[in-house]
């Protein structure tokens, strides 16, 4: 029997339908309380980007910060000031660039960890948040192909497969394309000139979707291990985006994770390795915010039915 259910035998069937949309925006708020306290909330700003053209420009801090280009070592390792803890805290911004100004005193929300998206964000920004002690996470899309982004048009006809359910325009990439891989060689290149700590690869789990290009789970594993050596290359540490069922195959050469919808689709469990690997996880589920895991030994997710409650008030 569902959380509602429940509800609905007792004081809560005799709430009318008003007083459990506020009850249960009540809940939700507490809800985003917590999740900013353990982990992050999602804050979108607009700026700008002085390096769009992917060609490895560089900016105030090129040559990265607190990364040793010559350490391959599968860990993450320890930024200045130590927050590639487990239980640090993290803000993930993907949606839009962030605006901080170069003589910035802080930034808010004071967190750690930063995963911001790799090109629109520039060198000044990554540079301002590094100068703060800030880690930086920068994101792009490692399996897929966008026309908005400002190396698109490298990509080859005979790269793409089909187009990602739900994303227009967007479609699977080959994994396997020498091409591609070379694309990708020179996006972390870019991640490292522009002063980034990490990579967040997003894409990866094609294989469980119609993609139109032969994925598998040995292709994903197998592109995993390119990229993590091509971050290594440069110092930079890596992440793996969703994928669970490569958790196992790809958790020593990688050193954190973002689950997206974990509670959505009953797959927290698939990430505990990393946990018990004392390497931090996080996920975002429900409108916009992110908890994070935080290291507790234990997963947090909501339970599906309240979410979605929280989501359609109509479907009480």
């Amino acid at each position: 029997m569902s959380i509602v259910e429940k509800y609905n035998q007792g004081w809560w069937a005799r709430q009318t339908k008003r007083a459990r949309i506020i009850i249960l925006a009540a809940v939700a708020i507490i809800v985003l309380a917590i999740a900013l306290g353990v982990g992050l909330g999602v804050g979108l700003n607009r700026g700008g980007d002085d390096d769009e053209d992917g060609s490895g420009g560089s900016g105030p801090n090129n040559g990265g910060g607190g990364s040793n280009p010559d350490n391959g070592n599968s860990t993450m390792g320890p930024a200045p000031n130590g927050t590639y803890a487990v239980n640090a805290t993290w803000q993930i911004i993907l949606f839009a660039p962030i605006v901080l100004e170069a003589n910035a005193k802080t930034v808010t929300p004071d967190v750690p960890v930063w995963d911001i998206d790799l090109y629109t964000n520039n060198a000044s920004t990554i540079a301002t948040l590094k100068r703060l002690g800030r880690t930086v996470i920068c994101y792009f899309s490692a399996g897929s192909y966008e026309n908005y982004r400002p190396d698109s048009k490298n990509f080859t006809e005979s790269d793409m497969g089909k187009e990602l359910d739900g994303w227009p325009g967007e479609r699977w990439l080959n994994t396997n394309s020498q091409n591609v891989r070379n694309i990708m060689v020179s996006r972390i290149k870019l991640a490292r000139q522009k002063g980034c700590d990490a990579i967040d690869p997003d894409n990866i789990d094609g294989y469980d979707n119609d993609n139109g290009v032969n994925l598998s789970e040995d292709t994903a594993v197998d592109y995993m291990k390119f990229l993590s050596t091509e971050a290594k290359k440069l110092g930079l540490a890596i992440g793996l985006k969703n994928s669970g069922a490569i958790v196992q195959k790809v958790l020593p050469i990688t050193d954190f994770a973002v689950n997206e919808q974990c509670a959505q689709y009953s797959e927290c469990a698939s990430w505990a390795p990393y946990i018990s690997a004392n390497k931090p996880v996080g996920s975002p589920i429900s409108f916009s915010f992110l908890i994070l895991w935080n290291g507790m030994k234990s997963i947090l997710c909501l339970p599906r039915d309240i979410i979605q409650a929280i989501k359609d008030p109509s479907s009480i």
